[in-house]
């Protein structure tokens, strides 16, 4: 496995899946023009979709936390435009 270092700040903690199913909109709370958010489990692995939280719970890598990185300007351009294609992705088609 590749590590790395990652400068950010820690938002919230969630212990166990549960935990992070009742309280994952309300706890995590981050500056979404200058921040993007990356949820780490206890092993190391970064959580993207709710079938990453499912694999960690299934593998006992609970808990995860949940950092807040700052964004580069290179960066900030990249997930606008991301955020663009997937809202124009669930828009009807008319």
């Amino acid at each position: 496995m590749n590590e790395f270092k990652l400068k950010a700040r820690v938002v919230c903690q969630f212990i166990t899946f549960h935990q992070w199913v009742m309280h994952a909109t309300s706890w995590i709370f981050y500056d979404k023009k200058t921040e993007s958010i990356i949820c780490i489990d206890n092993e190391g692995y970064a959580l993207e979709t709710g079938a990453d939280f499912m694999e960690s719970r299934d593998k006992s890598r609970f808990p995860v936390t949940v950092h807040a990185v700052k964004l580069s300007k290179s960066t900030k351009s990249l997930t606008a435009e991301r955020h663009k294609k997937k809202k124009n992705e669930l828009q009807p088609n008319r």
